[in-house]
């Protein structure tokens, strides 16, 4: 979740500048400074399990995964801190922010739902690497997966209990099971599916 910080364009360089002496975490999408603020219980509890079921998996294919507070620059100039990513090219300790992911999942929440499904998208889409982009719901047993394909991305909207996300760019599937575990969220029916150019 976010607030307006400020409104004053700054360019990326300046941001990442002025963000290292501050003591909270702020985005910088389009130009617009924003500082981050925490979220539900079930913001982060659909994340947590995200990244619990995903770490080891993607350990074993020399990956790595990163939640909530790791930076990522893109290519648009934007700067986020996205729910849960994971990065299969090189990681230096010394790098202040993560480039190239394969996976990026956003939970959705009512205050930042219109940028993950807007500037973020579009500042995402700038990514080379980026093979899958997630909206995971946190009201309703629903996930909304984004794949690259060719020049496009295909989009799956999938629901229900019997579900499962996949990320066949890591050769894994996720159940919706694993990802709604212990959050007594009400279950809706089967996947949709359709294309997005």
């Amino acid at each position: 979740m976010a607030e307006t910080a400020s409104r004053v364009p700054v360019t990326t360089a300046e941001f990442v500048a002025w963000e290292s002496r501050q003591e909270a975490r702020y985005e910088y999408l389009g130009g617009i400074v924003r500082m981050m603020v925490g979220g539900t219980l079930g913001h982060h509890g659909i994340g947590g399990n995200l990244f619990a079921f995903l770490h080891g998996r993607v350990r074993a294919q020399g990956c790595r995964i990163f939640q909530e507070a790791v930076k990522l620059t893109c290519p648009s100039g934007d700067v986020t801190y996205p729910d849960v990513m994971v990065v299969c090219g090189p990681v230096r300790p010394t790098d202040l922010a993560a480039t190239n992911p394969v996976l990026i999942a956003e939970v959705l929440s009512p205050s930042t739902e219109p940028r993950d499904r807007g500037e973020k998208w579009q500042a995402y889409q700038s990514i080379d690497a980026l093979r899958h982009y997630l909206l995971i719901h946190q009201t309703h047993w629903c996930v909304e997966l984004f794949t690259r394909c060719g020049a496009g991305w295909e989009t799956t909207s999938l629901t229900g209990q019997d579900a499962a996300v996949p990320l066949s760019a890591l050769d894994i599937t996720v159940p919706l099971a694993a990802l709604y575990e212990d959050t007594g969220l009400p279950v809706h029916p089967q996947p949709i599916r359709g294309v997005v150019g």
